[in-house]
Order: C-alpha cells, then structure tokens, then sequence
C-alpha cells in the first residue's frame, strides 16, 4: 500500500521524513528505524495515527482492523507522536500521594494554613489517621495491582 509521509509535528509535512510502518490486522505500528530522529517514538504508547488530514481527519484505533476503518490503497497515513508518556503506576501514585501530603501538612503545620496553633481534638486525630491510613493503603494496592 503507497503510504504518503506526513510530519505531524508542528503541522509541517516532511516528503523525506523516513518511516517505516509495520501494516497488521492489528493496526498500524512504527518500526525501529535507524534513520528515525528518535528511535523512543516506535513505543506503540507514543504513537497516533490519522487517515486523512484537516477536517476530513479520522483517528485510527488500534484495536480495530484497518479494513474496518476504512482504509484503502492511496490513503494518506499520519503519524504524530506523542511524546513521552508517563505511566498508569506513576499517575496513582502522584494521585494517592497528594492527599497524604496535604493532609499531613494541615495537621502537623496548621501555622501555615489557619496562621496560628491549633489543638486537635481526639475525633481530628482518628480522622486524620483514617485518611493517611486510607490513602497510604492505596499506594500500596496501586504497586500491587499495576507492577
């Protein structure tokens, strides 16, 4: 299949960009290539494939056949990558974290938040030890369930 190469950085097209797409029944994948200016965009994570450009633009989704999508000979395959990504344990973990943090920091450093000293009642200090009991539980099943 004639495939037209097309930079989406930036939105600038590239004749000479080089790729090399590996076609499958699968989807469309970028392949390890040499001459590809950074070899981490072939991590299938990074990669966005369009048919057509502008408005006419229909997003490729891997999990469907390409037939299915409608692809056909001389269809023009973008390719944009999306940069570095992150992952789902890191996500939790910032997310699960921030609430531990924020807590510890309004019980222990109420200086900070109310600008003068507070005692906590008995029923304060449970809660507050529920939250961080909570939170610091989901840490803990987020490395489990994700590792």
């Amino acid at each position: 299949m004639p495939l037209d190469s097309r930079s989406a950085a930036l939105g600038a097209e590239s004749a000479g960009l080089p790729l090399l797409l590996l076609l499958t029944a699968f989807g469309v994948y970028v392949v390890p290539s040499p001459s590809l200016s950074d070899p981490r965009a072939s991590d299938v994570n990074r990669q966005y494939f369009t048919k057509g450009v502008d408005a006419n633009r229909i997003v490729l989704k891997p999990e469907a056949k390409l037939s299915a999508q409608g692809l056909v000979d001389q269809d023009t395959l973008v390719f944009k990558d999306l940069g570095r990504q992150i992952s789902w344990k890191t996500v939790f973990h910032i997310e699960y974290f921030g609430p531990i943090l924020m807590h510890a920091l309004c019980f222990y450093l109420p200086e900070l938040v109310y600008g003068q000293k507070v005692t906590h009642s008995f029923t304060q200090t449970v809660a507050f030890w529920l939250v961080i009991f909570h939170y610091a539980k989901r840490e803990v099943q987020a490395q489990m369930h994700i590792a």
